[in-house]
């Protein structure tokens, strides 16, 4: 199992008072079988995880499963340590120049793509900050210059 989700916390409005409501995300081997056969095994994974993990010995009322193939990406080995060194670079070469995203850090969930994004806002706040009429008097010719080398 690679993560949970409690979405009956997330998402209140979504559920009734029936119980937790619960996504369970696992990785699916390339020689794992398909169909029917995947989804029971993936049923039978999810309640021995809950089970060990949670400590729920309750049988679920419901149980859904869908697989996507390649949802979540794989990262290749080394691949923080590539982006490690672009940054180095573009600090170096392209000092104005963010780059923010989900991904691009790696595979990681929506609160820590949020706060990527606020750390870079305060960034460039802070930044802009020192020189308050960059972005609204910027004209042609400062484009120009900037892009001068290129």
């Amino acid at each position: 199992m690679l993560a949970m989700s409690w979405d009956s916390q997330l998402y209140p409005e979504h559920g009734g008072s029936d119980g937790a409501h619960m996504t369970l995300y696992f990785t699916i081997p390339a020689d794992a079988p398909q169909g029917v056969e995947l989804e029971r095994l993936m049923e039978q994974a999810a309640i021995k995880a809950v089970t060990q993990q949670l400590g729920i010995q309750e049988e679920p009322t419901e149980i859904r499963v869908k697989v996507w193939q390649d949802a979540v990406p794989q990262y290749l080995l080394g691949h923080h340590k590539k982006l490690q060194e672009f940054n180095a670079v573009r600090r170096r070469h392209l000092p104005w120049l963010q780059v923010s995203g989900p991904g691009y850090f790696g595979t990681r969930n929506i609160a820590d793509e949020i706060i990527d994004a606020r750390e870079l806002t305060d960034s460039l706040a802070r930044r802009f900050a020192r020189f308050p009429g960059l972005v609204e008097n910027e004209l042609e010719e400062d484009i120009t210059r900037r892009m001068e080398g290129f």
